[in-house]
């Protein structure tokens, strides 16, 4: 299960939204725990970073940030690759051991009990 993530994580992370962009995680809470150590990583870095989206796609976490080429960001890249590396084997529901699980055209990463509980399938053609 997913560590406990506060309204007040969460809040910060909103918060970093640039004007005029949505400020929505558009991911199910099981991921929430990933994106709060993620922000804290990166505004290590660079604390005034700006976010553009976070979404779930393909069944894999996307986070995307402003691209600012003046300003130099070792390792930040890096860091956003390897959390949605990770997103892919972590259920997005209650952040547990995950896989891709299939339902019609739609891909999510679930354990097995959140695959069946939603009606999605493992998808047997992902790689282990």
């Amino acid at each position: 299960m997913a560590d406990e993530v506060s309204e007040d994580d969460l809040a910060g992370i909103r918060a970093r939204f640039l004007p005029g962009w949505y400020g929505s995680l558009d991911v199910g809470p099981g991921w929430y725990r990933l994106i709060v150590d993620l922000d804290r990583e990166l505004a290590a870095i660079d604390p005034g970073y700006q976010l553009i989206q976070i979404k779930e796609k393909f069944g894999g976490l996307r986070y995307y940030v402003e691209f600012e080429p003046d300003r130099p960001r070792p390792g930040f890249d890096e860091l956003i690759r390897a959390a949605e590396r990770r997103s892919e084997r972590m259920c997005e529901q209650c952040g547990g051991d995950g896989g891709l699980t299939r339902r019609g055209s739609w891909v999510r990463t679930l354990c097995a009990a959140d695959a069946e509980a939603s009606g999605f399938t493992l998808d047997e053609s992902a790689p282990d």
